[in-house]
């Protein structure tokens, strides 16, 4: 069915008047769901040993921890102070996120690295389908004998999302 406006200025007042109706009734297209901004909901840290040479994994330095106070990470040796960490961040919401990881020393900064994170197909509840849990894994190599902190964000959100943990490492003599 064809149907003929007798002049333009009936076109125009018809096609501005649809705009409006459709503009307040939000009846335009969707994108579909909205993605929620993606926060960081753990920060896991855990030192990397060797004895009798094998490498071990610490559990999480903070499990079971209230607060955030610092955490003292192994005695170390003068000689030898190894401290190598790896440090999984968890990110929940909008898949895709870029997370940055800085380590200080005071106000030194000693270590930075951005990174995507990647996917961890955790259930097929309606929890898990809605706010995706995304993983980042960082590797700092290097001998500590400060205070070091591990500040992790989310990069590229207006307010991104950020945690931090404090580890104290010794070294004795």
């Amino acid at each position: 069915m064809h149907m003929k406006l007798r002049n333009t200025r009936n076109a125009i007042s018809c096609f501005i008047t649809l705009l409006l109706i459709i503009s307040s009734t939000g009846a335009g297209v969707s994108a579909g769901p909205q993605a929620r901004p993606a926060r960081i909901t753990a920060l896991k840290v855990s030192t990397l040993d060797s004895e009798n040479a094998r490498l071990s994994l610490s559990d999480d330095l903070f499990a079971g921890q209230q607060g955030n106070a610092p955490v003292r990470a192994g005695t170390g040796a003068a000689n030898y102070p190894e401290h190598h960490l790896m440090v999984l961040v968890e990110v929940t919401g909008s898949a895709g996120s870029k997370v940055e990881l800085r380590a200080t020393e005071g106000r030194r900064l000693v270590w930075s690295k951005v990174s995507q994170t990647f996917y961890e197909k955790g259930g097929a509840d309606r929890e898990d389908i809605m706010n995706p849990r995304m993983y980042v894994i960082f590797f700092i190599e290097g001998e500590r004998c400060e205070t070091l902190k591990l500040t992790a964000r989310v990069v590229g959100q207006r307010r991104p999302s950020s945690m931090s943990r404090t580890i104290e490492f010794s070294c004795g003599e």
